[in-house]
């Protein structure tokens, strides 16, 4: 049985499935109302954040598959911060930035690393460089897209994966956030529910 075809349209942060679309992880999140809360961040500051976020994310994605060439400078902390933090934890990349889709229950998602650390044990992680760390929100985001890639790629339920959410600092610090909370994935389960639950026919 051939796999569903992806497209992740970037612009509009918009996942079509053989032509269909569907939510994201964060959309789902949001519309919730468990998204993470930027409301008292200045909005200048907070496009600054977006705008550092994409780059890192992008300069990460190609500084593992050896084509990093030249990057903006501001940038060079973080950078500096993710290859610490891949030779500390023996972090070995399988598919950075890989979009998955859950058939079961109708959603995609895209988890900035799913990979192999410490010698054998497999974890998805998250890169952060906002502020703050919402535990429920990101728990629940992480849960969202174990739940997705296990699917998508056939981990079996039994088989361990971590979640962790890194803090990439501007000093080429970072700090690692693990959620081990199963309620996480109850959490999302009950926002992609409720979401469904939302988009049906309010009125007769």
């Amino acid at each position: 049985m051939s796999r569903e075809v992806i497209e992740f349209r970037e612009d509009m942060h918009q996942y079509f499935v053989n032509g269909k679309e569907y939510p994201s992880v964060t959309k789902i999140l949001k519309n919730v109302g468990l998204g993470q809360d930027y409301s008292k961040i200045d909005p200048e500051i907070l496009e600054w954040k977006a705008n550092i976020g994409t780059q890192i994310h992008r300069a990460i994605e190609l500084d593992i598959l050896d084509d990093l060439g030249e990057y903006d400078s501001k940038i060079e902390p973080y950078l500096k911060a993710w290859r610490r933090l891949r030779h500390d934890m023996k972090i070995e990349p399988l598919a950075p930035e890989l979009s998955v889709f859950s058939a079961k229950y109708r959603y995609c998602g895209k988890p900035d690393l799913p990979a192999i650390y410490d010698g054998g044990k497999l974890a998805i992680f998250d890169y952060k460089n906002s502020c703050r760390v919402e535990l429920v929100s990101v728990g629940a985001q992480l849960a969202g897209y174990e739940i997705a890639f296990r699917e998508w790629d056939k981990v079996p339920d039994l088989d361990r994966i971590d979640r962790f959410a890194i803090k990439f600092g501007p000093d080429g610090g970072y700090r690692l956030i693990q959620f081990k909370d199963s309620v996480d994935k109850n959490t999302f389960l009950w926002a992609v529910s409720l979401y469904y639950r939302k988009e049906m026919i309010k009125y007769v």
